[in-house]
């Protein structure tokens, strides 16, 4: 009974080594449940029903758990480069208010800017300063702190208990299952 239960959690918290993909299933059910818990907080308290910036959490989410070594998915990086994002949205929204090319380029131009002066260069926030530019009327300052600031460190602690969770988990995996050497005491 000990060994089919260490078999099915290791299953769960070891990632699947197949193809290009390294994701546990853990992780597959962390992203999914950090995605419907962020689109569930937006419809709690936002006074705009508008769950745009989903999509652009979804692919942060996604930067996170397939890419966890990679400096574009460190917590600086998916917080910051969130937040410059939707800054370089608005600045540009509002400096262009007449020519929605304009300013959907400058958006994207200013949020590499900010992102790379920054060292916080996080791909997905380019789709939250497009979101800013395309819906400037859905979103107030307040937009910057909730849901992007707030939004953005939910996904990165939920990403940091999920990570440490597998850490800790494989850890005592490895010595419930690699029996002591000679001379060492038994964990068990």
């Amino acid at each position: 009974m000990k060994q089919r239960v260490e078999r099915v959690f290791e299953k769960i918290v070891t990632p699947a080594k197949t193809g290009v993909l390294n994701i546990s299933p853990l992780e597959i059910v962390a992203a999914g449940l950090t995605i419907g818990l962020l689109f569930w907080l937006n419809d709690a308290v936002a006074t705009s029903k508008i769950p745009l910036i989903i999509p652009s959490f979804a692919a942060s989410v996604g930067v996170l758990y397939t890419q966890p070594g990679m400096s574009n998915a460190r917590s600086w990086n998916v917080i910051a480069g969130q937040f410059f994002g939707a800054l370089a949205g608005f600045i540009c929204a509002s400096i262009f208010t007449g020519s929605l090319p304009l300013a959907v380029g400058c958006a994207v131009g200013l949020a590499l800017l900010f992102q790379r002066t920054t060292h916080s260069l996080h791909p997905p926030a380019l789709a939250t300063a497009l979101i800013v530019v395309i819906t400037p009327d859905a979103h107030g300052a307040m937009f910057l702190v909730r849901p992007v600031l707030a939004g953005s460190i939910i996904i990165v602690a939920i990403a940091w208990i999920v990570h440490l969770f597998e850490i800790t988990a494989l850890a005592h995996l490895k010595l419930m299952v690699t029996p002591p050497k000679e001379g060492e005491p038994s964990v068990t």
